[in-house]
C-alpha cells in the first residue's frame, strides 16, 4: 500500500485514480476482515499445523480449578476444553464459547493453584459475558466505521483533493480503532469483576489474580509513562491491580489458602512442566538434588528418562509411588518411562492401574491404549480397541487416539476400519486430502450402507470452513 503522504503532494487525476485504486484495496481488505470474523474459531480448529501440548496429569489438574467456576458462572463445562499452547510466556485467552488456551509458561509462572484459578475464572467470565460473540459486533461497527470513512475518501480523492482524502482516511482508522479498544477495555474490566464473584462464590480467594497483576505492572514499569491510555486494549495494569485489589478485599475469603494436597500437586506439574520445557541444567538449579520436595524428585526423575537413564528413573518413580501410591499419574510416568526404555508391554500393568485411579481421564484411557498397540501382543489388540473406541466414540477429533486405533483395527485385519480411523486422525489434524484418500479407500472396502461406509461418504463430501 502506498504511503498517503507522496500521493498528498500528487495534483489532478494522478492523485485521484492512484488514491481511488489504494481505497479500493483497504476496501476489499476491511469486507475480508469483516466477513471473516465469524469464521475465526473454526480457522483456528482447522489448522493442522498448530501444535498443542497434551497431558494427562495436566489436563485434569486444570479440569479441577475450571468445574467450580464454570458452575459458578451458570456454564456447562461439558463442551469446553482447555489446551495447552506450547509458549513459555505468561499467557491466557478464548476465541469461542469452547475453548481456552492456557500457555505453559502460565503455568511455570504461578506459585499456587489461586494464581492460575484466577486467569482461568476471568477467562470464563469472558465466555459467560459473550464477550467473543460482542467482540465480532464491534469488529462488524468498526469495519463500517472504516469503510464510510473509505467511500467518503473516494469521493474526495475523485474530486482531485488527494490530501483532504488522506485526513479521511486517517480519521476514520482512529474512530474505529478507538472505539474497538474502548469495547475491549470494558469487556476487560467485567471479566475481572465476574472472576472475583465466581472466586467468592467457590469460597476461594482473589489474591492470586493480584498477585498475577502486579507481575504486570512491573513489566510496565518503565513503558506505560509512553503509552497511551487509550490505545491499549487492556486498562493499565496499575488501574487493574488498584480495582481488583480492592475487591478482592472486600471477600470474607481474602486470605483463604490452596489446599495443600491441591498446592501439592500444582507443584508436582509446575517440576514436570520445567523437566519438560527447560533444558536440565536450568531444572537442576531451580530443584536442586539437596531438596528433598516430591516436585524436585519428579523434576530429577522426566530428566533421567529424558537423558535415557532409565535405571535412575524408574528408582526416581518407585520413590515418589511409595509416597503417594494412590496419584495415578506417577503410574502414568512409570508406564512413560517402560515405554520410553523399549519395554511396552511391561508398561502396560502401571498404566492399567493408572486408569483404575483414574477411570474418568480420557488421555490415560489414550495412553493405555497405546501401550496395548505397541506391546507387539496381538493378543492385546483387541484391548487397544475397546479403550481406543471409547475414547473416539466421545472425542472424534482425537486424532492421536484415531491414529493408534488405526494401528489396532489393522493388526486385526479390519482394515475398512483401519482406513477409517485413519481419515478421522487426518480429518482432525486439518489434512483434508489426506482424509479424503483413506475415506475413498474406506468406501471400496466397506459394505454399502454401513455405518462406516456412511462415515466415510461424509468425509469425502465435507468441506473445510472457509474454503
Amino acid at each position: 500500500m502506498e504511503s498517503i503522504t507522496p500521493i498528498a503532494q500528487r495534483r489532478g487525476s494522478l492523485a485521484g485514480s492512484s488514491l481511488a485504486a489504494m481505497v479500493r484495496r483497504m476496501l476489499a481488505v476491511v469486507l475480508a476482515v469483516a466477513l471473516a470474523v465469524p469464521m475465526l474459531p473454526a480457522r483456528v480448529h482447522a489448522q493442522g499445523g498448530i501444535q498443542f501440548v497434551r497431558d494427562a496429569e495436566i489436563e485434569e489438574l486444570l479440569r479441577e480449578y475450571t468445574e467450580p467456576i464454570l458452575r459458578a458462572a451458570g456454564v456447562g463445562g461439558g463442551g469446553l476444553t482447555i489446551y495447552l499452547v506450547p509458549s513459555k510466556e505468561f499467557n491466557a485467552f478464548v476465541i469461542d464459547g469452547r475453548r481456552i488456551f492456557v500457555n505453559v509458561g502460565t503455568l511455570m509462572q504461578s506459585e499456587t493453584p489461586n494464581e492460575v484459578i484466577g486467569v482461568l475464572a476471568h477467562e470464563i467470565g469472558h465466555i459467560a459475558g459473550g464477550h467473543l460473540a460482542g467482540l465480532r459486533n464491534e469488529l462488524r461497527a468498526a469495519a463500517a466505521i472504516t469503510i464510510v470513512q473509505l467511500i467518503l475518501a473516494g469521493a474526495a480523492a475523485a474530486a482531485g483533493s488527494g490530501q483532504a482524502a488522506g485526513a479521511i482516511i486517517a480519521g476514520g482508522q482512529q474512530i474505529a480503532q478507538r472505539s474497538l479498544l474502548s469495547y475491549r477495555r470494558a469487556q476487560e474490566q467485567a471479566a475481572d469483576r465476574s472472576a472475583i464473584n465466581y472466586l467468592n462464590a467457590t469460597h476461594q480467594s482473589g489474591k492470586g489474580m493480584v498477585r498475577t497483576f502486579e507481575r504486570f505492572a512491573d513489566q510496565q514499569l518503565f513503558s506505560s509513562r509512553y503509552v497511551d491510555p487509550y490505545a491499549v486494549s487492556h486498562p493499565m495494569a496499575r488501574d487493574r491491580v488498584a480495582a481488583l485489589d480492592g475487591l478482592a478485599r472486600q471477600s470474607p475469603y481474602y486470605d483463604t489458602v490452596d489446599p495443600p494436597r491441591l498446592q501439592l500437586r500444582h507443584d508436582l506439574m509446575r517440576a514436570k512442566v520445567a523437566a519438560y520445557v527447560d533444558h536440565p541444567n536450568a531444572v537442576k538449579r531451580r530443584y536442586p538434588k539437596a531438596s528433598d520436595s516430591l516436585a524436585a524428585l519428579y523434576a530429577h526423575t522426566i530428566i533421567r528418562m529424558r537423558s535415557s537413564d532409565y535405571k535412575g528413573a524408574i528408582a526416581g518413580i518407585d520413590q515418589l509411588l511409595k509416597a503417594m501410591p494412590d496419584y495415578a499419574y506417577f503410574w502414568e510416568m512409570k508406564g512413560e518411562i517402560l515405554t520410553s526404555a523399549g519395554r511396552p508391554r511391561d508398561a502396560v500393568a502401571p498404566l492399567r492401574k493408572a486408569v483404575s485411579l483414574a477411570p474418568r481421564d480420557t488421555a490415560l484411557r489414550v495412553a493405555l491404549g497405546k501401550a496395548y498397540v505397541v506391546s507387539g501382543d496381538k493378543g492385546l489388540q483387541g484391548d487397544a480397541i475397546k479403550e481406543l473406541a471409547r475414547v473416539t466414540n466421545e472425542q472424534r477429533d482425537h486424532a492421536e487416539a484415531q491414529r493408534y486405533l488405526a494401528r489396532a483395527y489393522g493388526a486385526v485385519g479390519r482394515i475398512p476400519e483401519a482406513n477409517l480411523a485413519s481419515a478421522e486422525a487426518a480429518l482432525a489434524s486439518g489434512d483434508y486430502e489426506l482424509a479424503k484418500q483413506f475415506a475413498a479407500r474406506t468406501k471400496q472396502g466397506a459394505k454399502t450402507g454401513t455405518p462406516v461406509w456412511l462415515r466415510a461418504q461424509d468425509i469425502l463430501q465435507y468441506r473445510p470452513p472457509g474454503r
